[in-house]
């Protein structure tokens, strides 16, 4: 995809501008786009300021790094059975997916990482549990339309 010249910042500015009285000629003549680009600007970002854009892009990110983290049937299995049992240690949720204790390992290492689950340390145990409660509705609604 062709990277633009110009930020969201920028295209909302020039945006204001016309809103403003500009004629649309003027502000193409000024930054060099033609009335074409300044009308689909213009449609994508109808009633969208620039904070909502970087909102929106920021949201957009975050999102995706989380299905990234969530992108293995193991781990959305481990989420699933925390979900379930309420906190469990490492080898039992090895003994209940069934599960290499390694792999199990690996995969909660990296949901740690990626701030999914959290683990509080019981004695000798460590027990994990899920971190936050919008992790836990997303497991949710997933489970609602694929495990019936």
């Amino acid at each position: 995809m062709k990277k633009s010249r110009f930020s969201d910042d920028q295209i909302v500015g020039i945006l204001k501008q016309a809103d403003a009285g500009v004629p649309v000629s003027a502000l193409c003549r000024e930054y060099g786009i033609s009335s074409a680009t300044f009308y689909k600007w213009r449609d994508k970002y109808r009633g969208v300021g620039a904070s909502l854009m970087g909102q929106m892009k920021q949201g957009a990110k975050q999102a995706a790094e989380l299905c990234n983290s969530l992108s293995n049937a193991n781990r959305l299995l481990i989420l699933c059975t925390l979900i379930e049992k309420k906190g469990m240690s490492s080898g039992d949720l090895s003994r209940e997916i069934e599960l290499s204790p390694s792999a199990t390992s690996q995969h909660l290492a990296k949901m740690r990482d990626a701030k999914l689950v959290a683990c509080t340390r019981n004695k000798q145990s460590v027990i994990y549990s899920i971190q936050n409660t919008k992790i836990e509705k997303i497991i949710m609604a997933l489970k609602d339309v694929f495990c019936p």
